[in-house]
């Protein structure tokens, strides 16, 4: 849903405005969310509509850092040397740095829910 609703407006967004500080600034909101979500659910104040809410904003802002990123890409490498920069390499590096990120950032077990259902 919110690549279709924040898509095309990001699109032109992206156009206008520097790529490099809009990664960065997408990325800084995306880590204030999740940080947001952290602390709520420290002091029991989560509940489910505050989770769809940060959903919805991280996906749109997951739509925006991924458009900015394909247009970025090609900027990192030098005019003589472009050729065509297949997206699957962009997708690699986000993926290659972003999983071990992700791994690390995981609660240690004794922290998960110990309940068997």
């Amino acid at each position: 849903m919110p690549r279709i609703v924040v898509g095309l407006a990001a699109g032109v967004w992206v156009d206008r405005l520097q790529r490099r500080p809009l990664l960065i600034a997408t990325n800084i909101a995306r880590t204030v969310l999740f940080l947001g979500v952290a602390a709520t659910a420290a002091v029991g104040l989560l509940g489910i509509e505050l989770l769809y809410v940060v959903g919805l904003l991280m996906a749109a802002l997951g739509v925006v850092f991924g458009i900015t990123l394909q247009a970025y890409f090609p900027s990192l490498v030098p005019k003589g040397e472009r050729r065509r920069l297949p997206i699957e390499l962009v997708e690699g590096v986000h993926t290659l740095i972003g999983n071990p990120i992700l791994r690390a950032s995981r609660p240690p077990p004794s922290w998960r829910s110990s309940s068997t259902a």
